[in-house]
């Protein structure tokens, strides 16, 4: 652990000399699948002068080190960082430091033209993984008041990368093993910290208190928009499961993709161009369109013969997958997880057994087929939630789903023609036209763009992503296991479904507490393996 044996805190406006790298030997050390990590090796006895600027994407700084404070002569560096939350445990600062030239005695600062030409061949941009240990455990409840400290600098810090520099006027250092012990977690611990709480920094940085309100508005859009998805699309006109899957990506697309590119320009060191360059990318956003794409019809295709309740529980029960995934890895797995995939399976078979569930058209009814479908979507949605977790680590969240909306669309329009042929057509055809939506009247138009294309598609995920600066993962999660039964109630307004008898509340009741239980246990396995 880092060493939390430190003196009372020093003001930070005035930072304490650091030892200053070499500019010919900064090393650099790629991570193959995730970031790029920095070792900095240091002699003895000279300084650095660290200047820190306010995040553009967090809104967080620490103080910036006076100008007239600086040493002539001596190499400036702006620090940029993310500033992440790790659940009851510590604070971890992702710095980015650049070289931005020289202060010279009695003029102003050199410019990177000047600066050592070894050091320019790194790209004037050194990433370097820091941490934040806090002296003491901060449960839930102590967050803020934990953070107006940490703000205020009234306890003690201790500022470090991966190697031996640390930052800070209370400083202490990491021993090899220690050293070694961070670096060989910080790749695994990374993608924890981005499932959890990581825009959380919003709720709890001193001085600002996020307006909940607008939070419980981005969730309850969250659960109705993802609840009246598959009965929406059941409700269609339109008997080509697949073509209802490509009318909803196709008509989602251009909405996602505004929100994708705004995102993706406002976030700061991003370049959206050469992120998509990568063949690592590339692949995962194939697959996580392919994956999501046979979800959804799959999600479709069983609300066609089973009750709603049914096919949204089935077709995501994507959680228990991926503890099973595990389990066959010989991965770390919670107890919690293995108890809530049990009462999940358990809750679903209760389900199935309900004879008295009827739709309202019978002779499409077939309980069994159309939960086994979803079952399949189940894995395609857990594929899809792996893939996607690689790709939020390179790319923002939006920004990703604009481009597995477009690769979707092709897909299924691809699969759609080779699969359905005569009644999946490139054309306007209200019945089995790929632009159908625009052919079939002004009234079927604005159903199909605002209703299943906006409402259902563009701002339930966009919702999601916002409301993460909110609430945490847990809570988001939690509250989308309402899904299911808004998609049930939805169904039987709708005149699909009659109302479901005993058999499938208590399936359902325990099929989602099953799930808030994994969700749950994967919190507590994330706290106590990731000790960052």
């Amino acid at each position: 652990m880092l060493d939390t044996h430190t003196p009372k805190a020093k003001p930070l406006s005035t930072y304490q000399a650091l030892p200053d790298p070499p500019l010919t030997d900064i090393k650099q050390k790629r991570d193959a699948n995730h970031i790029a990590m920095t070792q900095l090796t240091h002699p003895p006895n000279d300084d650095i002068q660290v200047l820190v600027n306010e995040s553009p994407r967090y809104d967080w700084h620490l103080p910036t080190t006076p100008m007239d404070s600086v040493r002539p002569d001596t190499p400036q560096y702006q620090m940029s960082h993310n500033f992440h939350y790790a659940p009851e445990k510590h604070y971890k600062l992702e710095a980015s430091i650049t070289p931005i030239g020289y202060q010279s005695s009695g003029g102003p600062a050199k410019d990177l033209n000047d600066i050592d030409e070894d050091h320019e061949r790194t790209g004037g941009n050194v990433v370097a993984p820091f941490l934040i240990s806090t002296p003491q455990k901060v449960n839930r409840g102590q967050r803020q008041p934990f953070m107006k400290k940490l703000l205020s600098h009234q306890m003690p810090l201790n500022l470090g990368t991966s190697h031996s520099a640390l930052i800070g006027a209370n400083v202490s250092r990491l021993d090899e093993n220690e050293r070694v012990s961070v670096l060989h977690r910080h790749k695994e611990a990374r993608s924890q910290f981005e499932q959890t709480t990581i825009l959380e920094i919003y709720e709890n940085r001193a001085g600002v208190s996020p307006n909940r309100w607008f939070g419980y508005v981005l969730l309850a859009m969250v659960i109705a928009s993802g609840a009246a998805f598959v009965p929406l699309g059941v409700s269609l006109d339109v008997s080509n499961p697949m073509l209802k899957v490509s009318w909803r990506v196709s008509t989602m697309l251009p909405f996602i993709s505004l929100l994708g590119l705004w995102q993706a320009f406002s976030t700061p060191n991003f370049d959206p161009k050469k992120a998509l360059l990568n063949p690592k990318t590339l692949q995962n956003l194939i697959i996580a369109a392919m994956a999501i794409s046979l979800q959804q019809y799959c999600a479709i295709f069983a609300g066609k013969y089973t009750l709603m309740s049914h096919s949204v529980i089935m077709v995501n029960l994507s959680g228990p997958v991926i503890v099973g995934w595990r389990l066959l890895k010989r991965q770390a797995v919670h107890t919690l997880e293995i108890s809530g995939c049990g009462i999940a399976v358990f809750g679903s078979i209760i389900s199935i057994m309900d004879h008295t569930s009827e739709k309202v058209n019978t002779e499409d009814q077939n309980i069994l087929l159309g939960d086994s479908v979803a079952l399949i979507g189940s894995f395609l949605c857990a594929l899809w939630m792996l893939k996607n977790e690689e790709l939020v680590q390179h790319l923002p969240p939006l920004y990703a789903m604009t481009f597995i909306s477009l690769f979707s669309n092709i897909i299924l329009i691809i699969l759609g023609i080779s699969f359905y042929g005569d009644v999946f057509t490139l054309d306007a055809n209200p019945k089995t036209g790929v632009f159908g939506y625009l052919g079939g009247g002004p009234q079927l138009g604005v159903y199909v763009i605002l209703v299943y294309g906006l409402f259902t598609g563009a701002c339930n995920m966009g919702a999601y992503s916002m409301s993460c600066k909110y609430f945490s993962p847990l809570v988001i999660g939690t509250a989308v296991l309402f899904e299911p039964i808004g998609s049930q109630i939805i169904g039987c307004l709708l005149g699909l479904d009659r109302i479901p008898g005993f058999l499938t509340w208590l399936g359902t009741a325990l099929t989602l507490g099953g799930l808030y239980f994994v969700g749950r246990g994967g919190q507590r396995l994330a706290r106590t393996t990731h000790h960052i």
